[in-house]
């Protein structure tokens, strides 16, 4: 189902020049594992690392979903759940080596329906798709890689993983749920967006610009998502569904 909360009339005279789109439970289905959980899902690491990352997440993922947190305390804790990820990494023995066989052997992604015509067609539309993710890059590009839609139109905003003899690292800033806001992407102000994500943090990297805000949510049409996004869609509601009703050029073709 699509439930359009709120959408300013205006936007509907504008056509759409790109998307920003979240990935994990976004892009991908609700109960796929994150790019992040894909390592503790492995046969390949110690059961140790299991139990450990499970333990992060139990207590991380209920602060980042607390709505009576303020955003700075929030971002706080997305920032330290990442570093003591990292360095589980390091303590439990996942090397470069192993992390790109985890990476390779993985089938447990689902894309959500759609996704894959959505993204084909908007190439051919010359219409730029920016990913925008607290998760990790290598994971996303060999998603993409696999389904056959590393395409011209897309660029990945995510943790680049380093690996050295001491540390298990992320290149540059460690980008989180919470602090998307902080990054600049070469969209005019006078062009007219989609954006897709699973949380109202998501809205943060869309503040910046002018956009039609979507969320996929798994518990229906909440309060809280009529409050914060223009556009609420559940079931099996997909990209392609949104393509339809404001992409005017989206079923146009030769």
């Amino acid at each position: 189902m699509i439930y359009i909360n709120y959408l300013n009339k205006e936007k509907l005279k504008k056509d759409i020049s790109f998307v920003i789109t979240d990935f994990d439970r976004t892009i991908t289905y609700y109960n796929s594992p994150t790019t992040w959980s894909l390592f503790s899902k492995s046969n390949l690491v110690n059961p140790l690392f299991k139990k450990e990352t499970d333990k992060l997440y139990e207590y991380y993922r209920k602060i980042e979903i607390n709505n009576e947190l303020s955003f700075d305390t929030k971002s706080f804790y997305m920032q330290e759940w990442a570093i003591k990820q990292l360095c589980l990494f390091k303590k439990s023995g996942i090397d470069e080596q192993l992390f790109y066989k985890i990476i390779d052997s993985s089938d447990k992604f689902k894309l959500r329906a759609d996704f894959i015509p959505f993204v084909k067609r908007l190439n051919e539309l010359g219409i730029k798709i920016y990913i925008v993710s607290g998760g990790i890059y290598d994971v996303i590009k060999y998603v993409l890689e696999k389904n056959n839609i590393l395409l011209d139109n897309i660029t990945i905003v995510s943790n680049h993983i380093n690996f050295d003899n001491r540390t298990v690292n992320i290149s540059g800033n460690i980008i989180h749920s919470f602090n998307k806001g902080d990054i600049t992407l070469p969209i005019k102000q006078s062009e007219l967006g989609l954006l897709f994500g699973d949380l109202v943090s998501d809205k943060e990297i869309g503040k910046k610009y002018n956009t039609i805000d979507v969320v996929f949510s798994p518990n229906g049409n909440t309060i809280e998502n009529k409050n914060n996004f223009d556009i609420t869609l559940t079931g099996g509601s997909s990209f392609s569904n949104v393509g339809k009703i404001f992409i005017k050029k989206y079923e146009k073709r030769c």
